[in-house]
C-alpha cells in the first residue's frame, strides 16, 4: 500500500517543498479509513506503515527527513502556539470569523506550517480517527522513525522552532495573567511574584543557562501548575458571583496556553535533547516518543475544529 508512495517520492530528481507536502498528504490519505469511526482499520494501516519502515531503513530516513524539513523550512510558531488556542479577539469576534469562513474561506499560505498541516490533514473528520487510535500505536510509529538519528542541522533548526513557540506562548501567558478581568478577581496577580510572570522569568533563564538541573525544570512545572490553580480559583469564585463571556473566554484561553506550553516544554526537555546534565539525559531516554503523541493529537483536533461554530459555542458555554 505504501511502497508506491515512497517509490514515487524517490523518483523525483529534484525534491521541492511541494513534493514533500504531496508525499506526506499521500501517506495520510493512505492511512485514513474509509469510515472515520473504523479505528481498527486506521490502527492496522499505521501498523502496516511501521512494518514497512522497519523493513526498509531508507524509507524511514526519507519520512523522518520529510517531517523535519517541513518543520524547519516553514514558519512553525503559529501551528504550535496558535492552533487550538482561543484568540484574544473575544467570543463574538471569533464567532463572526467562523461564520464568515463559510462564505469566504481563508487564503492558504504555504509559508506557514499551520496551513501546510491543514493541507495534509484536510478532512474535518480526521480528528475522529487520529484521536481514536491508541497513543501507543502512534508512539510506535514515531519510534520507528528514529528521530535521534536525524541530521544534526535538521534537528537544530526544528529545536529552534520549538523554542520560539515556547517563548511566544510564555509571553502570551504572562499577558493573559495581567488582564483586568482576571486581576479584578485576584489582585495579587499584579505583583512581580505572580506565577504568570515568574514562569516567563524562569523559562528565559532556562534558555540562557546551560547548567540546568532537574530541579530547575520541576520549578517551571510548579509555576505553570500555580497559574492553572489561580485560574481555577477565579473560575470557581465566579460560580457564586457570576461571570461574563469575556472572563470565560480568558480562563479558557489561559488553560489552553498552559496545556500547550507543558506539552512543548516536555518535548523540548525529553525529545529534542538539550545539553542538560546526565540526570536529565537519562530521564529523557525513557518513553520519549510518547511525549509527542498528545501534542500531535491536539493539533489534528484543533485543525478539524478551527472553523466549527458549534465547537466554539460549546467550548465557551459549557464553562459558564
Amino acid at each position: 500500500m505504501y511502497l508506491s508512495i515512497f517509490k514515487n517520492y524517490l523518483l523525483k530528481q529534484t525534491l521541492t517543498q511541494e513534493d514533500t507536502i504531496d508525499f506526506l498528504t499521500a501517506l495520510i490519505d493512505a492511512i485514513r479509513p474509509k469510515n472515520v469511526n473504523d479505528i481498527e482499520e486506521a490502527t492496522h494501516s499505521i501498523q502496516a506503515l511501521c512494518f514497512t519502515l522497519s523493513q526498509c531503513e531508507e524509507y524511514a530516513t526519507l519520512l523522518r527527513n520529510a517531517i523535519l524539513s517541513i518543520i524547519q523550512e516553514k514558519k512553525s510558531v503559529s501551528l504550535f502556539a496558535d492552533s487550538g488556542i482561543q484568540t484574544n479577539h473575544g467570543f463574538f469576534a471569533e464567532l463572526f470569523r467562523r461564520i464568515s469562513h463559510r462564505i469566504l474561506p481563508d487564503v492558504i499560505d504555504r509559508q506557514y506550517l499551520k496551513d501546510v498541516f491543514g493541507l495534509i490533514f484536510h478532512k474535518n473528520s480526521d480528528s475522529d480517527w487520529v484521536t481514536g487510535v491508541e497513543d501507543q500505536v502512534w508512539a510506535d510509529l514515531f519510534a520507528t522513525l528514529q528521530f535521534q538519528h536525524a541530521d544534526l542541522s535538521l534537528k537544530a533548526k526544528a529545536k529552534k522552532q520549538l523554542v520560539d513557540a515556547i517563548q511566544v506562548l510564555s509571553y502570551r501567558l504572562s499577558a493573559s495573567g495581567l488582564e483586568p478581568d482576571l486581576i479584578k478577581h485576584h489582585e495579587d496577580l499584579e505583583d512581580y511574584t505572580s506565577p504568570f510572570i515568574v514562569q516567563n522569568v524562569e523559562l528565559l533563564k532556562f534558555f540562557s543557562d546551560e547548567s540546568i538541573t532537574q530541579i530547575d525544570i520541576n520549578h517551571i512545572h510548579v509555576m505553570l501548575d500555580q497559574c492553572q490553580l489561580v485560574t481555577e480559583k477565579v473560575r470557581k469564585s465566579c460560580e457564586y458571583t457570576g461571570t461574563s463571556i469575556q472572563l470565560t473566554s480568558l480562563t479558557q484561553r489561559i488553560h489552553q496556553q498552559i496545556t500547550r506550553l507543558k506539552l512543548l516544554f516536555n518535548i523540548l526537555t525529553d525529545v529534542v535533547g538539550m545539553q542538560l546534565q546526565s540526570e536529565i539525559q537519562e530521564h529523557a531516554k525513557t518513553n520519549i516518543t510518547s511525549k509527542v503523541v498528545p501534542l500531535f493529537k491536539s493539533l489534528v483536533e484543533a485543525e478539524s475544529e478551527k472553523n466549527s461554530i458549534s465547537g466554539h459555542w460549546r467550548q465557551n458555554m459549557e464553562l459558564m
